[in-house]
């Protein structure tokens, strides 16, 4: 079981510099120096005008083999960060339990491996997640880092969306209603719920729940089904800082929202353990 405020991040450190320290590793890789001169031969073909396929082929194959060595590599630090605390990694769950509702979209997705964090009484699962839009010159990949904590009760369908965050994901609800919040929170955040939902909405993201949440990260939205309880950020952002205040506002706000559950369902049983969601089919396996 670990301390959260002992939490071991060193590892995380070596994010920072990701693509330059994988930029560089590849000139000692026979593939990464073959990717590399295929970038210049496209870009001296730039300059005799010849073959439209090289131009294109040679900068597509090199940044193409950079990402792939980049993800290799991230997701090599975040192993080490989960051995580090002695979290376990989750390789039985199927992944698509752990995607919330608002990312299935797109194709080619995929995540990174599952840690399983215990944060004192609190389980709670840590992965980043990507997905792909679009096609051609349009196409676009999004990605998302997430929290997921279980929740004692099974609660409707409710997101709390960071203006801030600007999120670039489809995130509307089939039945939506949008719910004013009090103060100045519409500054920060906007509420949607399901229809009717409105009242078990008020009793669980109380004003107390949203300063927690403008006070540790303004950019980072909350998402309710059932009984899971989903902390997003976008982009991969498992570097020491975004990541450790990932964890701290999840912590926090989870223990409130659980706290307003019980003050209006009664006190659970047992510890707070993950959940699971309903199944999406095709989803890749880690990169």
């Amino acid at each position: 079981m670990s301390d959260p405020g002992a939490i071991n991040y060193q590892p995380l450190m070596a994010m920072q510099n990701a693509l330059r320290t994988v930029f560089k590793a590849s000139f000692r890789d026979p593939v990464g120096i073959l990717a590399f001169l295929l970038l210049v031969v496209a870009a001296v073909a730039v300059g005799l005008v010849t073959s439209v396929t090289v131009v294109l082929f040679g900068p597509f194959l090199y940044f193409a083999f950079l990402a792939q060595r980049v993800s290799k590599y991230k997701n090599n630090i975040w192993q080490s960060f989960a051995q580090a605390n002695g979290w376990p990694l989750d390789t039985t769950t199927p992944p698509a339990q752990l995607i919330p509702p608002s990312m299935w979209f797109g194709h080619n997705r995929s995540f990174s491996p599952v840690i399983q964090a215990q944060l004192g009484q609190t389980a709670c699962d840590l992965f980043t997640y990507n997905t792909t839009t679009g096609g051609g010159r349009s196409q676009q990949t999004h990605y998302y880092t997430l929290a997921r904590i279980s929740l004692p009760e099974p609660l409707p369908h409710m997101l709390l969306l960071s203006k801030k965050a600007g999120a670039d994901l489809q995130r509307d609800l089939a039945n939506k209603q949008d719910l004013p919040l009090e103060g100045d929170f519409d500054d920060y955040f906007k509420l949607q719920i399901e229809q009717g939902q409105q009242i078990d909405a008020l009793t669980l993201i109380t004003p107390d729940v949203m300063q927690t949440l403008v006070q540790f990260n303004q950019a980072e939205d909350i998402e309710i089904l059932g009984n899971d309880l989903y902390f997003i950020l976008n982009r991969d952002r498992r570097d020491f800082h975004d990541l450790e205040s990932l964890i701290q506002s999840a912590l926090a706000l989870s223990q409130q929202i659980i706290q307003n559950i019980s003050l209006e369902h009664g006190p659970s049983e047992g510890p707070v353990t993950p959940a699971t969601s309903p199944t999406e089919p095709e989803l890749v396996s880690p990169a």
